[in-house]
């Protein structure tokens, strides 16, 4: 599949770069990294879910492609869903259709009931997860390895934000 030229990781970078000098709020930057990845990737969802202060639950806290109302709101157990697996195992998670796998879980509130793809890596800072970065798609979709690595670059990159977020 041929890729934008934007790259996500850059893009990212550069996002952060405005919340260091105070020129942008961290909530809006990754509201900005989400929509890069969906579009770069050209999927149809780009998530960000951040591990709570207990640490046995993840919060959604951007996304574009989801239904906005979640943001702050949607919140599961490690133990459910695929972006649970993702959080548990500590490794990517990609498939072709989400739907079919024994993990898949279904969150009404969120109207992903059309999702089909699912490709979702952890965002590990100083060996812990942080949360999960999630892209999806309408249609199912295998994601090659280049994509796989760019969801993994760009998670590298706002991993160690993640620490302090809604902790």
């Amino acid at each position: 599949m041929s890729l934008s030229s934007a790259d996500p990781a850059a893009n990212a970078f550069r996002e952060l770069s405005l919340v260091e000098t105070g020129q942008q709020t961290l909530d809006l930057s990754l509201d900005r990294i989400v929509a890069a990845i969906a579009n770069h990737m050209q999927t149809d969802v780009g998530s960000l879910y951040c591990r709570e202060h207990n640490e046995e639950t993840l919060l959604l806290i951007a996304t574009v492609g989801l239904l906005q109302s979640c943001v702050g709101n949607l919140r599961m157990r490690l133990s459910e869903g695929l972006v649970g697996l993702v959080a548990q195992k500590g490794r990517p998670v990609v498939l072709a259709r989400a739907t079919q796998h024994p993990r898949f879980k279904y969150f009404p509130e969120a109207d992903e009931d059309e999702y089909q793809s699912f490709l979702g890596v952890p965002v590990i800072d100083e060996g812990n997860i942080q949360g999960v970065l999630v892209v999806q798609t309408i249609e199912a979709r295998a994601f090659d390895p280049a994509e796989i690595l760019q969801l993994e670059s760009v998670a590298k990159l706002i991993a160690p934000r993640l620490r302090t977020l809604h902790r």
